[in-house]
């Protein structure tokens, strides 16, 4: 029979464990990983922000690949760089971010940091506009019309 007090410690040994799992099953996931940048981010620490954005970014974290894309397109952390936002952007698009879609649209239509494609402008923005992001709704009346 267990003493009290190694009962005690017995059940602290075992909630250190139980609690040590968690956190790396919560490192694990991507998600947990962006709000650890998006707490960076807050506090305009781009560096740390970027990295968290990365790790999270491994996890196909499709919000993660967006803050990239944005990241390089404003210089944020990173040189400005509009074809790496590009390509960050794409990323999160074809993981299905509403936003990241319509960026991409918008890259097509404009030309900007990609050859520019009305087609593919008009299929990333059909692809965001079927998630209701009304930006992408209001671009494609506007190409259709044109």
């Amino acid at each position: 029979m267990m003493g009290k007090s190694n009962l005690k410690k017995w059940f602290y040994c075992y909630c250190v464990v139980v609690i040590v799992i968690l956190i790396i099953i919560a490192l694990e996931n991507g998600s947990v990983r962006l709000h650890i940048g998006n707490c960076f981010y807050a506090i305009k620490d781009y560096d740390n922000a970027l990295n968290w954005y990365y790790k999270a970014s491994e996890r196909s974290n499709a919000l993660a690949k967006n803050k990239i894309g944005y990241m390089y397109l404003n210089g944020e952390g990173v040189e400005s760089d509009g074809l790496q936002a590009a390509i960050w952007y794409r990323l999160a698009a074809e993981c299905g971010d509403a936003e990241s879609q319509f960026m991409v649209g918008k890259f097509y239509e404009q030309g900007e940091y990609v050859e520019r494609d009305d087609e593919l402008a008009e299929y990333w923005y059909r692809q965001a506009a079927a998630q209701g992001f009304e930006l992408a709704t209001e671009r494609m009346s506007v190409i259709s019309d044109e």
